[in-house]
């Protein structure tokens, strides 16, 4: 096994955030269906709940369901916003200034207008090198969605004319690629500001993920195409993690002492628990007899893998003299 940049961490906060969004809302319809029929309060969950009457049943579950569907979308979209946002600023990206200005939102549009997520995603699109723009105008229909029902004074529940026109173009794919989902219906009802179905959320956080998947792994290989520039990454991960001020301040010495206690196996153990934080993670190898692993290739590898003698080079290096490469305060 190889050690690779897998993922971001800001690609990795959205996967814990909104990643199997559709078993996660399944798993509330599951239990809402037991409510629905007549189901539950047996006092073992500590929470203050009332059954329904038998006429009431369906009518609570529904709205919990639409509950559930609002916040997901609403969170969805957030998440999304706060991807954006953060990838253009890790600065071993190395992103234009124009490029951070626009998804970042630091600076306004044309006419002092803030910029879209359609305008971010695809700033960052266009540096990448990227068509993806279904997946762009379906985080464009997320976020609008969001604002539609988080916002009572969006009146107007309007997509711009390219992004209609996009989606109901692309109807056939994406109903094949997500769900078998009605997309025309979709805008239909959000154009109507009725709250979303489950079929609509999980498939446009599905859009969502997987565009910031491909702008992610598109980033990392910018940077890591080859083993030297993958080293120099690491290296560079490395120092940043040591500097950050809460670990300068409290812990980064004693970790590094903790870790290099021992013996070898116990140093190598200790620095991939480290390199584990910065996304950088052993991947087997893909076997094409093997569904799991096949499952994993797809998503882990992305860059180059760290060179076998740089991690030699690191722990060869005794806790002093590692401190000293990495401006580490000795305590």
């Amino acid at each position: 096994m190889k050690l690779y940049l897998s993922r971001t961490k800001p690609f990795r906060n959205l996967q814990r955030h909104i990643g199997r969004s559709t078993y996660r809302l399944n798993t509330i319809f599951v239990g809402l269906d037991c409510v629905a029929n007549g189901q539950g309060d047996s006092g073992a969950i500590g929470v203050t709940w009332k059954k329904p009457t038998e006429a009431k049943r369906a009518e609570v579950a529904n709205q919990a369901k639409i509950f559930a569907c609002t916040s997901a979308l609403i969170l969805g979209a957030d998440v999304v916003d706060a991807f954006l946002r953060e990838i253009v600023c890790l600065k071993w990206l190395n992103f234009s200034d124009d490029c951070v200005k626009v998804a970042a939102k630091t600076v306004t549009g044309p006419g002092g207008v803030e910029y879209s997520f359609a305008d971010r995603a695809n700033a960052i699109c266009r540096e990448l090198c990227l068509d993806e723009e279904i997946q762009v105008a379906g985080v464009d229909l997320l976020a609008s969605w969001r604002n539609v029902v988080a916002h009572s004074n969006v009146r107007r529940a309007k997509l711009n004319k390219k992004t209609t026109d996009l989606l109901l173009e692309s109807s056939q794919k994406i109903h094949e690629n997500y769900s078998h989902l009605d997309i025309k219906l979709a805008l239909e009802n959000f154009e109507h500001r009725k709250p979303p179905v489950s079929k609509e959320v999980t498939s446009l956080l599905a859009m969502a993920t997987n565009l910031c998947r491909a702008i992610d792994q598109a980033a990392i290989r910018r940077v890591a195409s080859t083993g030297d520039k993958m080293d120099a990454l690491v290296e560079q991960l490395l120092l940043d993690y040591f500097q950050d001020g809460d670990q300068r301040t409290f812990g980064a010495w004693s970790e590094l002492s903790e870790t290099w206690q021992g013996k070898d196996s116990r140093r190598r153990s200790g620095l991939k628990k480290i390199f584990q934080k910065l996304c950088v993670t052993e991947v087997d190898a893909p076997n094409p007899e093997n569904e799991q692993t096949k499952a994993r290739a797809r998503r882990n590898p992305v860059s180059s893998p760290v060179s076998q003698d740089y991690l030699d080079g690191l722990l060869k290096l005794d806790r002093h003299e590692f401190a000293k490469r990495f401006d580490i305060p000795v305590k």
